[in-house]
């Protein structure tokens, strides 16, 4: 959705630009579009491995209850397996931002 929007204002900038309409507001709106979409990206990158993590830890489950309803122990096995890899690397996950977030701290405090 924030990609549709940052090129409808990109278009709407470059028509601005061009014909001389409505430009510096096209262009705010632009900028103020980016540094949300940084944001957004920065906070996701920081939980990536929590929450994919987690989504496999759902697709799993999933997998399991499926295959105990149609009697598939394949299935059932896969999914077990998939719900431990996606516990692994949630906690994986949590440990590095934490320790990342440690580092942080304690460069602030050196820092200040």
């Amino acid at each position: 959705m924030l990609w549709t929007i940052l090129l409808v204002l990109v278009i709407l900038w470059l028509l601005g630009l061009i014909g001389g309409v409505g430009g510096s507001l096209i262009h705010l709106l632009l900028v103020v579009a980016l540094v949300v979409l940084i944001l957004q990206g920065a906070w996701y990158m920081k939980y990536e491995n929590e929450i994919k993590g987690k989504a496999k830890q759902v697709k799993g489950t999933a997998k399991t209850e499926l295959g105990k309803l149609v009697a598939d122990r394949d299935l059932e096995s896969s999914g077990r397996t998939e719900r431990a890899e996606g516990r692994v690397q949630e906690t994986a996950g949590k440990a590095k931002r934490k320790i990342g977030e440690a580092i942080e701290d304690l460069g602030d405090e050196i820092a200040g």
